[in-house]
């Protein structure tokens, strides 16, 4: 053993990794609640101002239907593998679950994976009609993206406290977060019920979230 590696014996004894601080993890959940808050004010405000947006009346009864259950079910379960604990990667030596990013990747296949299955109950003449909805891709487009900068902001500040040693890996996993809590919200306005819509265009949306997650993470939480 060389000296530099007796050195570095002697000063790691004794050494123990640091818990997250309760601060940064309190902080990080009040950014994320904060800006849930703001997203969805901001999307009543417009549903109220422009009445080009408005909240499904029958929806809760409609979540009996599991096709229609499924808009909510699958981002909720992606949300659930990958928010508890995700505050801690915000500190270097904090250490991820590793299954959780592939399980919130096998949940979200969920969703085209119902795609694909109606393509074979549909006739094909049916299919782009299908895809494009109602008239309301254009708002689903629109309006999915706007959550998701809005709590993906407000995550990239909280992370920005502490020093993730993995910025990209965190920004995604906050793109995701904040993809799947966006089509949570906007499914209680879409009436657009078919896994031949959301199927394809939910997914686009939490794969576009965590893309730019993966970028912000890049360029703000990079140390």
């Amino acid at each position: 053993m060389t000296r530099i590696d007796d050195t570095i014996m002697l000063l790691s004894r004794g050494l123990e990794c640091q818990q997250p601080h309760p601060r940064l993890r309190r902080y990080y959940q009040i950014m994320l609640m904060a800006s849930i808050a703001v997203a969805v004010g901001g999307v009543f405000a417009v549903s109220w101002l422009f009445g080009w947006l408005q909240l499904r009346p029958d929806y809760m009864a409609m979540l009996t239907e599991p096709m229609v259950l499924m808009k909510q079910a699958v981002p909720l379960l992606v949300l659930a593998v990958l928010l508890p604990r995700f505050s801690q990667a915000a500190h270097p030596d904090a250490s991820l679950p590793r299954w959780a990013l592939p399980l919130a990747v096998v949940s979200l296949l969920v969703l085209p994976a119902l795609f694909v299955a109606h393509l074979f109950v549909h006739p094909v003449a049916e299919w782009l009609a299908m895809m494009q909805g109602g008239g309301s891709l254009m708002r689903c487009m629109i309006v999915v993206p706007m959550l998701t900068l809005v709590m993906l902001a407000g995550q990239i500040i909280a992370l920005r406290q502490g020093a993730p040693s993995q910025p990209i890996l965190a920004g995604m996993r906050a793109g995701l977060i904040a993809g799947a809590i966006a089509t949570m919200i906007y499914a209680g306005f879409c009436a657009e019920d078919s896994p031949m819509f959301y199927g394809i265009w939910y997914t686009l949306g939490i794969v576009i979230s965590a893309f730019i997650g993966s970028l912000a993470g890049r360029f703000f939480l990079n140390w």
